[in-house]
């Protein structure tokens, strides 16, 4: 039977592996409420509404020319543009 006495509570292997994991989700933390600012909403909102409104080739205004770029040529399909 293998020795598992390195999983004791008291054993210096058992306290790096729950500092490791502590940082693990430290880290997966700060992630997390990061990509969560308001800042970094407000951001993603301004792209999103961007992106309909301009030509993601040449990031025309495309607000006045329903059917296509008067720039670049691109047709629009939906709300993104393909060439």
């Amino acid at each position: 039977m293998p020795d598992l006495s390195f999983l004791s509570s008291s054993s210096f292997w058992f306290q790096v592996l729950i500092g490791v994991l502590m940082l693990v989700g430290f880290v997966v933390t700060i992630y997390i409420v990061g990509e969560n600012t308001p800042h970094k909403q407000k951001e993603r909102i301004r792209q999103r509404k961007h992106s309909r409104t301009h030509c993601h080739i040449c990031d025309y205004d495309l607000s006045g020319t329903p059917s296509k770029c008067p720039e670049c040529g691109t047709v629009r399909t939906n709300t993104r543009l393909r060439r």
